[in-house]
């Protein structure tokens, strides 16, 4: 082999001018000695100009300390050479970065004789790893501070980074997740059904194809949380898959709304189905009563035919609870809305639930004594609290205790806190607890559906609980269950605090009464033929003088010819033409004093479409019993002006 011929000082000077780099000889006491083109050309000074100059004249101040640092040692023979990132000061005045490479010469003697410096510029590299570093604390902040869950995964399941927002949900550190197959993280740990679905998935995806599903895990409090799980494989320009990206959201609120839905659906159907034979239902139940109302005044009626009397009056009655029941399951009942005050109602009912309850069941009664008042329809109210206690009754089959307590309470708009997702506002609560069973956690989302039961057959119709929500719902309020198997159930029924507002009452009678007479006379106005004909001898038999008008056309031609001598108006409210309500205001609009009662087994959507009785008109649900209509009747006559 040819030896390579040496290295001429032609060619070292050569490489010195021509190199791309910087290059300068700097004597020891800094003064430029030599310097090449290149380095010119970065600092922005001739040649000439920099051999005047030393390299502490151009450094940043900042740099100087540091770098003289470095030349001492360097002359101290504790280190050979030095690198580092420092910045000069161009002759405009500008400063550049750059990366400066520096050795010591020594002479024959070894004595220091001059350094030499290598200078590249890497301000062109500064910028671009501080792009990097920007873009990195980007990705950062968005991947960290997400909504959703987000991690990175090696195609064969290994989890390679979690986001914060996945950490914090799941209640674990990156060292508790990262390098474990994802299957294996805690977020489902001991969920042997969730974690084979997972590694299914993984398969999936390192084979190229996007999974997406829904699935649950555990929140760091215990909590059961939905997730709309993906899972996107990122393949290479080869259209290799390289990595997996998980992604979850997490869609517990909507999940809970969606069931909420389904359940005012469910309740709307029931409704409807109510609804569409309540009218009908309720007038016959009407004649039925009326009817054997009737019969009581005679008194040649035997014994044995005045009990039959009775029990048909109270089959009819069982009836037409079961028609409230039912449009309560809809929220389609007719509310006679009061404002109530919590305490006192509770109160007023504790001796009937105690006799109600029996005597292996303890009561006692927390009642808070100013939790506001609200505005509900009382005896629905009463209907409520009394269908809890029952149910509380039936989960402790041996006996146990039922606490009612009551106060108020302050709604949250978020998902912490008790009575979360209920408007930030102020509550009366009454709340109904028990040491019974509890309710398992599957059933649980079932609870509100109409005919839905735990209890045995023959031991309940599983209306109560839908009657309690329709009714809620209907009122504004809210319903949490809180339930643990073998720890008992509590029930919180919350109703916006109302502030007390003047004439706002509606009358109300519970149960039949002694009826009373009257000699005034009556306009009445009813579609159905049998239950104006009972009406009507209802009416004549306590000493008025009945009207009857078939529809409301016949109403107005008897109007014309009578109007004087009518005392009161009592229509029917949904009849074919024109309603009992706009015949009302028709004849009012002619003698405002005129007293009316709207009479109906159902207002339907030809009712206040919030299904309350707004105005200051007396309204009477069919069926009724006798004593308490005259008594109604009675009353709305004796509002007369002048009485």
């Amino acid at each position: 082999m040819t030896p390579a011929p040496p290295i001429s000082d032609d060619h070292i000077r050569s490489a010195f001018v021509h190199s791309s780099i910087g290059i300068a000889l700097v004597g020891t006491d800094g003064r430029f000695l030599q310097v090449n083109p290149a380095l010119c050309e970065l600092l922005g000074y001739a040649a000439a100009e920099l051999v005047q100059l030393t390299f502490q004249d151009i450094t940043h101040p900042d740099d100087l300390v540091a770098d003289l640092n470095q030349v001492r040692r360097l002359l101290s023979g504790a280190i050979g050479h030095y690198r580092m990132e420092k910045r000069y000061f161009r002759r405009d005045g500008q400063v550049v970065t750059v990366l400066l490479s520096v050795s010591l010469v020594h002479g024959p003697d070894g004595a220091p004789l001059h350094f030499i410096s290598q200078v590249q510029d890497f301000s062109e590299m500064k910028r671009a790893q501080e792009t990097i570093r920007s873009a990195e604390q980007r990705f950062r902040a968005i991947f960290n501070n997400t909504f959703q869950l987000i991690g990175l995964l090696r195609p064969d399941g290994t989890l390679l980074e979690a986001n914060e927002t996945a950490l914090r949900l799941g209640g674990f550190s990156q060292e508790d997740a990262v390098g474990r197959a994802l299957w294996d993280v805690p977020w489902w740990t001991g969920d042997l059904e969730a974690q084979a679905r997972i590694r299914a998935a993984v398969a999936r995806a390192a084979a190229g194809e996007f999974v997406r599903y829904e699935t649950t895990l555990r929140d760091a409090d215990g909590e059961l949380r939905t997730l709309d799980f993906s899972l996107k494989p990122v393949f290479d320009d080869t259209g290799v898959v390289v990595m997996l990206i998980p992604e979850g959201r997490d869609i517990s609120d909507r999940v809970a709304l969606e069931a909420q839905l389904r359940q005012a659906q469910k309740m709307e159907a029931v409704g409807r189905l109510a609804g569409g034979i309540a009218h009908d239902f309720n007038n016959l139940l009407s004649v039925i009563t009326t009817e054997a109302s009737l019969m009581f005044s005679d008194a040649s009626l035997t014994d044995s035919l005045r009990a039959g009397a009775e029990e048909i009056v109270a089959s009819a009655q069982r009836g037409a609870e079961l028609t409230r029941q039912l449009l309560a399951l809809g929220r389609r009942q007719l509310l006679q809305p009061r404002f109530v005050e919590m305490d006192a109602l509770v109160s007023g009912i504790t001796t009937m639930l105690r006799r109600l309850l029996g005597e292996d069941v303890l009561l006692s009664l927390d009642a808070a004594a100013n939790p506001g008042r609200i505005r509900v329809d009382p005896g629905q109210l009463e209907q409520a609290i009394l269908n809890l206690a029952i149910n509380a009754r039936d989960a402790m089959p041996a006996g146990g205790e039922i606490r009612i307590e009551t106060g108020s309470v302050l709604g949250h708009e978020g998902s912490d806190g008790q009575f979360h997702g209920v408007p930030g506002q102020p509550y009366v609560v009454v709340r109904v607890r028990d040491t019974g069973s509890g309710i398992p956690s599957d059933a649980l989302p079932q609870i509100f559906d109409p005919f839905f039961t735990t209890k045995e057959p023959g031991k309940g119709t599983g209306l109560g609980l839908s009657m309690v929500y329709g009714f809620v719902s209907q009122s504004s309020g809210f319903i949490e269950v809180d339930t643990e198997v073998g720890r008992g159930t509590s029930v919180s029924l919350l109703f916006p605090e109302r502030e007390v507002a003047a004439g706002d009452s509606v009358l109300a009678l519970a149960g039949d009464v002694p009826a009373p007479h009257g000699t005034e006379t009556i306009l009445l106005v009813e579609d159905e033929e049998p239950v104006r004909r009972a009406t009507r001898r209802l009416l004549e038999r306590h000493g008025y003088t009945v009207l009857e008008a078939g529809s409301a056309e016949a109403a107005l031609e008897i109007w014309e010819r009578s109007a004087d001598g009518i005392a009161l108006l009592l229509t029917d409210w949904i009849m074919p033409g024109m309603h009992g309500p706009a015949l009302a205001a028709r004849l009012r609009a002619e003698r405002p004093a005129l007293r009316t009662a709207l009479i109906s087994g159902y207002t339907g959507e030809h009712g206040d479409r919030r299904f309350e009785l707004a105005s200051d008109m007396l309204f009477i649900q069919k069926p009724f019993l006798a004593g308490s209509f005259l008594n109604l009747i009675r009353r709305e006559l004796d509002q007369r002006p002048g009485n």
